[in-house]
């Protein structure tokens, strides 16, 4: 995977994954560890393996060339955020890239949900992002350069029931992103995110069944659910040089789902 990603050019560079000690954030903090970044593995380590996959995974990106630590850390908490970033400068003496991938995701339709489903989303998704963001880019101001990735969803830009808490804290992330990248493109600090589709995680596993799974993959044009390693590609991608002229853009990491408007009635009839 390093020959690969070689021409990125992103090695030595300063990593802080929030969320990182699973699914799509284990990925993307791995691939940074691959092409010898020093990385930060923040994730609140709530389950029972937490801790133990977080110290694994920077022993695993240690091996590879890299350089890492695994830091316990809710980013609902402001006080939490500022200690990961006085870490990591105190580690690495400062932060090239940060990806906000923390994040919840609870089921509930709008009649039956309560009002701390919503809150708890918008505590975490939305609030910790901000404030991660917000003092991230305060070091980055004084860095003069930096690249900002948010985790978004598909989800936040297309309905779907039984997660309006998920998918409306999803949404605010984007434009979100876009009032940052705005606000931050004067400092030289590019601000993305990237909205994946259906993975295979610890996160979509739960709400899987053989009616899904066989919806899922007549919706999705390329016919099966992304594994978190392909999210991780978008993220270094951005993170990279060659996307020194993006921002403010949400890259759509899907398999085509939002691009499908068909609707398949039976075998051999006219597609709609």
């Amino acid at each position: 995977m390093t020959s690969n990603l070689a021409n990125l050019q992103l090695n030595g560079k300063v990593v802080v994954v929030t969320g990182a000690a699973r699914g799509i954030g284990e990925a993307i903090a791995r691939a940074f560890g691959s092409v010898q970044c020093s990385v930060v593995i923040a994730d609140r380590m709530r389950r029972a393996d937490g801790r133990q996959r977080a110290e694994s995974l920077a022993r695993e990106i240690e091996e590879m060339g890299g350089h890492a630590f695994a830091l316990q850390i809710d980013v609902s908490d402001r006080t939490q955020i500022e200690n990961m970033i006085q870490k990591t400068l105190e580690k690495f003496g400062r932060i090239d890239v940060f990806v906000n991938n923390a994040a919840i995701m609870k089921g509930g339709s709008l009649v039956s949900m309560d009002e701390r489903n919503l809150q708890e989303h918008l505590d975490v998704n939305v609030k910790g992002c901000f404030n991660c963001c917000q003092l991230v880019a305060k070091q980055m101001i004084k860095q003069g350069t930096g690249k900002i990735i948010i985790i978004s969803s598909v989800n936040g830009m297309q309905a779907e029931e039984g997660i309006v808490a998920y998918s409306t804290s999803k949404a605010a992330l984007i434009l979100m992103m876009k009032c940052m990248a705005v606000e931050l493109a004067p400092y030289k600090i590019n601000v993305n995110a990237i909205a994946p589709g259906w993975v295979e995680t610890d996160m979509t596993v739960p709400y899987l069944n053989e009616a899904l799974e066989k919806e899922l993959k007549k919706r999705i044009p390329a016919g099966y659910m992304a594994k978190p390693e392909q999210i991780a590609g978008g993220a270094l991608y951005l993170a990279s040089p060659l996307a020194d002229y993006v921002s403010g853009h949400v890259l759509v990491i899907d398999g085509g789902l939002l691009s499908n408007i068909t609707i398949k009635a039976v075998e051999g009839a006219v597609q709609y």
